[in-house]
C-alpha cells in the first residue's frame, strides 16, 4: 500500500468510497475491446479457484495496448521489453511516477520501483518467474481480488475475518486508510486498504496493498525490489496453495 501513514479508520464514508471504486475498477479508464482469452488465461488445471466466477470480482477483458503490451493477458518477455508506453504514458514517464518521492496522488514516498530499477526489466523478470512456476499473472491476481472483494463488503463488521473460499478456510486482516493511493499506470484504479491474507489450511500468509492485485492482473506488476511494498509472486503462489 502506498499510503504510508498508518492511520486505521474503518468508517462508513471510507468504506463507501472504497466499495464504489472497486465496483468500477474492473474496467480501465478507456473501455477496451473484448477479445477471447487464450488457453493460458483459463487458470490451472486442478486449481481450486474459478477465475471466471464474477460473484465477487469481474476480471478485466484482455486487450492490446497501443504501446505494445497485452493488458490483462499473457505477454512474452520479448514483447514486454519492446513495450514503448502503457495507457498513454511512456515508459520513462511511468518510471518517473514510480520513483520514491511523494509528488502527486499517483506517486509514493517509498516508491513503486527502487531509485535505479527499470520498469520493463522488473516486468520481464517477474513474467519469467511466474511462467516458470507454470502459472499466469491471472492465476495469482484473480483469487486475491475475489477474496478481497468478499471482505470489502463486510468491513462494517470489523477488520479481521474468517470464511471459506474455494474450499479453503481463510483469515483476512485489514487496515483501512484515510485516503486512497492512485495507480501510477494512468488507469484510475486506486485502493485504501492493506490486507494480510492467511491460508488456514497450509499456514501460509502474505501482506499486500489492495492496489497490488489490480496491477498484477493488468500488467504483471508486483512492484520493484527496491520498495518495501513489493509482493513476491512465489509468496502469493504459496498462500494460494498453487505451489510449495
Amino acid at each position: 500500500m502506498k499510503m504510508r501513514t498508518k492511520i486505521s479508520l474503518i468508517v462508513a464514508s471510507v468504506v463507501a468510497l472504497f466499495a464504489s471504486c472497486n465496483q468500477n475498477s474492473s474496467n480501465l479508464q478507456n473501455a477496451p475491446t473484448s477479445s477471447a482469452p487464450d488457453s493460458s488465461e483459463q487458470g490451472l488445471i486442478g486449481s481450486p479457484f474459478d477465475l471466471d466466477d464474477t460473484t465477487f470480482y469481474s476480471a478485466v477483458e484482455p486487450f492490446d495496448d497501443p504501446g505494445g503490451l497485452r493488458i490483462a493477458g499473457p505477454n512474452s518477455s520479448e514483447r514486454i521489453r519492446a513495450c514503448t508506453s502503457i495507457n498513454g504514458l511512456s515508459i520513462a514517464e511511468l518510471e518517473e511516477l514510480m520513483r520514491p518521492g511523494q509528488r502527486d496522488e499517483r506517486t509514493s514516498k517509498e516508491g513503486f520501483l527502487g531509485p535505479e530499477e527499470r520498469l520493463l526489466d522488473v516486468l520481464a523478470a517477474d513474467n519469467d518467474l511466474v511462467n516458470g512456476m507454470g502459472l499466469s499473472h491471472r492465476d495469482l491476481a484473480i483469487p486475491l481480488l475475489q477474496i478481497c472483494q468478499r471482505v470489502n463488503g463486510r468491513l462494517n463488521e470489523g477488520d479481521d475475518f474468517e470464511f471459506d473460499h474455494a474450499n479453503i478456510r481463510w483469515r483476512v486482516e485489514c487496515t483501512v486508510f484515510m485516503g486512497s493511493q492512485l495507480s501510477p499506470f494512468n488507469d484510475q484504479t486506486k485502493a485504501s486498504i492493506d490486507y494480510t491474507l492467511t491460508n488456514l489450511e497450509n499456514g501460509e500468509s502474505v501482506s499486500f496493498s489492495g492496489l497490488v492485485p489490480l496491477m498484477i492482473e493488468r500488467y504483471g506488476f508486483y512492484e520493484g525490489h527496491g520498495t518495501p511494498y513489493r509482493v513476491e509472486p512465489t509468496d502469493i503462489a504459496r498462500v494460494l496453495g498453487l505451489t510449495k
